[in-house]
């Protein structure tokens, strides 16, 4: 029988009367994602030791590998393991770590496989609290001798919506893949000091879910029966909040209205870094109410409101002129919507220590705000189609596009390409890295993460292939997220990456 924790107490019972009865438990627990022989090897090995095996799974919430994981849901995982002889009964774990669950059934046995010999290969860190628990509880914990083998690697060869990873493990040489790792945590950790600006307007997104209606007999539209909608705030404001994922010293400069400027503060209070809003009489926020599809999140229509003209900066120069000496990054969301003209790009490039930039066209500033209007950057972020607007090059290739002397002045080049992933160019190299989830809920935002979680690793690292690493994994994390809703955690991106580095 499957349980679950509503009716572990039943679980329970039975445990008590088995043992009562002299019949010997046995618990294993794990995640059992891709059920392989050496899961059975296991089973059969823990069989040897008990009358009655139970397995506990953990739940989809708690399962810490990263991108597209679990493959299967904790329902399927648990249907699979109930359907193998060797095992009586299957408890759904919705908890951390087996410690209660231990406590609940006092097992005879607990029984790891022979990977958890070795210390480090305890990635959720549980294995000290589930012995105490087990030795508490008179059981022993016992470690069965099969050979390893690891669901991760099938699941990176096997699954074709992992198999980009392995496209990427071709492009890096093993002796750097062998320092990713460390440094990851090297970079980690010279980033929670970094001081980081990020300028850039907030963009209001307001997603307006519906569903279909069909088109009016008597009009050639369509027509939709409205839902519910969200409002969240986008632009430079989710780049700032991963950015203060990195670091405790993020701060945002951008324009509001008098209007919405407690609506901001407010959310702003539950978010890790500053605010810096400067008031400009006749700033309009920025709204883009989306039309969308409630059950698959498809876009239907969508139409903006904001002013379009060039804002006075004098308050924007002003902060600039006296406080960019303070930031060790500067970080630009330019979306083309009046904040930031020759005279603040001019003193941004003068002044600033590290200069980033993502350069945006939109339809709502089609043709006319084009990277070019920055002569010297750190790193440039744009996509495809903006690079051959910038370039007016419709028809070369990419690498030769982007060897173009018009780009002579930007040290590092990010090139987002859709479901086509990344390409990356800095002095030395040109590489392509495929994008990394074939299974997207949702596009907008992507780009924003992956350029401000770019931005920061590039300002610290030189490892080239970490950095588009970091910046790949979590524009992809970013697409299983509806809108800007949520924030692409740091945590994710390194059991992600951690999970890859396995394989």
């Amino acid at each position: 029988m499957i349980y679950k924790k509503n009716n572990v107490n039943i679980l329970q019972k039975k445990t008590i009367s088995l043992k009562k009865k002299g019949r010997i438990i046995g618990l294993c627990h794990g995640v059992f994602d891709l059920i392989h022989s050496g899961h059975i090897e296991h089973f059969k090995e823990a069989k040897k030791y008990c009358d009655i095996l139970i397995v506990s799974l953990t739940s989809d919430k708690y399962v810490d590998k990263g991108l597209n994981r679990p493959i299967y849901n904790q329902n399927k995982r648990a249907e699979i393991l109930k359907s193998i002889n060797l095992i009586n009964d299957v408890y759904i774990n919705e908890e951390r770590s087996s410690v209660n669950i231990i406590k609940n059934l006092k097992p005879n046995f607990y029984i790891k496989g022979p990977d958890y010999l070795v210390k480090k290969n305890d990635d959720a860190g549980n294995l000290i609290a589930e012995r105490k628990a087990v030795e508490l509880n008179k059981g022993k914990i016992i470690f069965t001798s099969g050979k390893k083998l690891s669901s991760t690697n099938l699941i990176y060869k096997e699954f074709d919506s992992f198999k980009s990873f392995e496209n990427i493990l071709k492009k890096i040489p093993k002796k750097n893949k062998l320092e990713l790792s460390k440094n990851l945590d090297r970079s980690l950790e010279l980033l929670k000091n970094l001081k980081i600006l990020i300028i850039g307007e907030i963009i209001f997104d307001n997603y307006i879910y519906t569903s279909g209606l069909g088109k009016p007999s008597k009009e050639n539209i369509l027509s939709v029966k409205y839902q519910k909608d969200e409002l969240y705030l986008g632009g430079a404001y989710p780049v700032a909040k991963n950015l203060s994922e990195l670091s405790r010293k993020v701060d945002l400069l951008t324009y509001v209205s008098s209007k919405n400027l407690n609506q901001i503060k407010k959310k702003n209070n539950k978010d890790s870094f500053n605010l810096k809003g400067l008031i400009t009489k006749e700033y309009k926020d920025i709204f883009k109410r989306r039309f969308v599809n409630e059950k698959t999140i498809t876009k239907i229509f969508e139409y903006y409101e904001f002013n379009d003209q060039i804002y006075d900066n004098s308050k924007l120069l002003n902060f600039i002129k006296k406080n960019i000496s303070n930031y060790d990054l500067v970080v630009v969301c330019d979306f083309g919507h009046g904040m930031l003209n020759d005279s603040v790009i001019e003193l941004l490039e003068k002044k600033s220590k590290y200069l980033c930039a993502n350069v945006q066209t939109n339809s709502g500033n089609r043709g006319y705000n084009l990277f070019t209007k920055y002569k010297k950057l750190n790193l440039l972020c744009i996509d495809e189609p903006e690079l051959r607007l910038g370039l007016s090059d419709k028809f070369n290739k990419l690498e030769n596009c982007i060897k173009n002397n018009r780009m002579r002045g930007y040290k590092q080049i990010a090139i987002t390409r859709g479901v086509d992933g990344m390409c990356f160019f800095n002095k030395n190299n040109f590489i392509n890295y495929p994008a990394l989830n074939s299974k997207t809920v949702d596009t907008i935002g992507a780009g924003d993460t992956l350029f401000a979680y770019l931005s920061a690793f590039s300002k610290v690292s030189n490892n080239y292939h970490l950095n588009c690493l970091i910046g790949s994994i979590s524009a992809a994390l970013k697409t299983n997220i509806v809108g800007n809703s949520e924030t692409v955690k740091i945590k994710d991106i390194k059991d992600t990456l951690k999970s890859f580095l396995k394989n």
